[in-house]
């Protein structure tokens, strides 16, 4: 899923999921932090968070900073932190 942030400016982030425990996306991560009982996975770049990722079972999913990482740590990490697995 692609969200705007500021479409005016070309921002955007993405929530991204796939079945598949280990994708190579998600390796050597420069960090971690368990919120409310869920392990998050961070990917920083220059101290900015460029990814934060979590497991649910065998699936795994992130959500992607703007490529500019406009959205602040705090609030990458709290979006990760309360993202719920929907059911289509």
């Amino acid at each position: 899923m692609t969200l705007a942030l500021d479409p005016v400016k070309g921002e955007f982030y993405g929530v991204q999921g796939v079945a598949w425990k280990q994708p190579p996306l998600l390796q050597s991560p420069s960090g971690t932090r368990t919120i409310k009982g869920r392990k998050l996975f961070l990917y920083a770049n220059g101290g900015r968070l460029t990814t934060v990722a979590w497991h649910l079972g065998n699936d795994s999913y992130w959500i992607s900073n703007t490529l500019t990482s406009d959205i602040p740590n705090g609030q990458m990490v709290a979006m990760a932190a309360t993202m719920i697995r929907g059911h289509g």
